[in-house]
């Protein structure tokens, strides 16, 4: 009972919130950040590919303009791929395919020579690892 109380009170008084508890009992949405460090516009789309019907479903379209940040929230864990170019090919975009679960913060950085990918709570071994187009968190 007190441990009810106890998460009624961090509830009602914003100290946790609904995405978190769903996170811990595996129930919860992931997130994708993209941050536009480039000088040219980010062309994002982003695909459902484990879909009922077995053809890729589009989520949302993305144009994001240099320096400025956007992304997708509220991500249903599965099988996504997101889709980056720009009208000159550079930074040299591409196709990440990836699970997304429960709690999962997925974050690409584009900057000028390429895109970084990165995933919260987990670090990087080598630039590859953090490279989009060989980063083991994009297969």
């Amino acid at each position: 009972m007190a441990l009810g109380a106890g998460g009624y009170y961090a509830f009602s008084n914003g100290m946790i919130n609904q995405r978190e508890i769903l996170n811990t009992i595996g129930m919860g949405t992931g997130e994708i950040s993209i941050i536009n460090i480039a000088d040219e516009v980010l062309d994002t789309k982003l695909l459902r590919m484990d879909t009922e019907s077995g053809s890729p479903e589009t989520i949302n379209n993305e144009n994001i303009a240099p320096f400025d940040i956007s992304g997708y929230g509220g991500i249903q864990p599965g099988i996504y791929e997101l889709h980056i170019t720009t009208p000159s090919g550079v930074p040299a975009g591409g196709v990440c395919r990836m699970t997304i679960t429960s709690g999962d913060s997925l974050q690409f950085v584009a900057v000028p020579s390429g895109i970084a990918v990165s995933k919260e709570g987990m670090q990087a071994q080598s630039a590859d690892d953090l490279d989009m187009s060989t980063s083991g968190l994009c297969r």
